[in-house]
């Protein structure tokens, strides 16, 4: 599986989905967690890597869009309290520049875990992003949701999480469905790592991507529609 990396951190499967034989009609984009501040290199041992990276694979197994995932450069958040752009919201969007760069103005639909999840939520006014789903989002009650304008968005949840907060979860994604086009709304039994229920938070995301590229009927996605008719 091909990756680049450089000042963005390291993006990997652009080079297999470049060397498809037709256009994909969107790429899923996966985003893994970290921490709120730490300048530590991502290690190829990262759990919160390896999470997203046991997700991909189930994602892949379904054979309908190809799948990118990001490293970023460092595990934490920094953003200094808001005096500086948060280190994962740099690299995310520097991805999202290679895949555009790399296939063109595809569909892009981000997945994010965690700190993913806000980062997700960051780089979502980027052009070709169709789609953002959030799974056990860090989402502080001040977070914008002026990104999400005109998106589709999911946000997932355990209520077991003891890292995130479930509450301030369903908070935003009812701001959120003031300007997004489209809110699902779904909170499992199941705490932040998601190890519980995988088949259900893999079900949950294809689903999603599905409806997100495809058009498909939102009838096939177990969520809740937050605001709109």
């Amino acid at each position: 599986m091909g990756q680049t990396g450089g000042a963005g951190g390291r993006l990997v499967g652009l080079a297999a989905a470049a060397g498809s034989t037709s256009e994909p009609a969107a790429v899923v984009l996966l985003l893994h967690g970290g921490r709120a501040h730490s300048y530590d290199p991502v290690s190829r041992g990262n759990l919160a890597a390896a999470r997203m990276d046991a997700l991909a694979r189930g994602i892949r197994r379904e054979r309908t869009l190809p799948v990118l995932a990001l490293r970023y450069r460092v595990r934490g958040w920094n953003d200094e309290g808001g005096s500086r752009t948060p280190d994962p919201v740099s690299d995310a969007w520097l991805a999202l520049e290679a895949v555009e760069n790399g296939l063109g103005p595809v569909p892009v639909i981000l997945v994010g875990h965690s700190l993913g999840g806000r980062t997700a939520v960051r780089v979502a006014e980027y052009p070709t992003v169709r789609a953002v789903a959030a799974l056990a989002p860090w989402l502080p009650p001040d977070e914008p949701v002026d990104p999400l304008a005109d998106r589709t968005l999911l946000v997932a949840h355990g209520r077991r999480d003891r890292v995130t907060d479930v509450g301030d979860s369903v908070a935003f994604a009812t701001r959120a469905s003031a300007v997004a086009d489209a809110v699902y709304l779904k909170v499992l039994d199941d705490g932040h790592a998601m190890l519980r229920r995988p088949g259900e938070w893999r079900r949950l995301v294809v689903r999603f991507a599905a409806l997100a590229a495809f058009g498909s009927s939102a009838g096939a996605l177990d969520a809740d529609r937050v605001g709109g008719e």
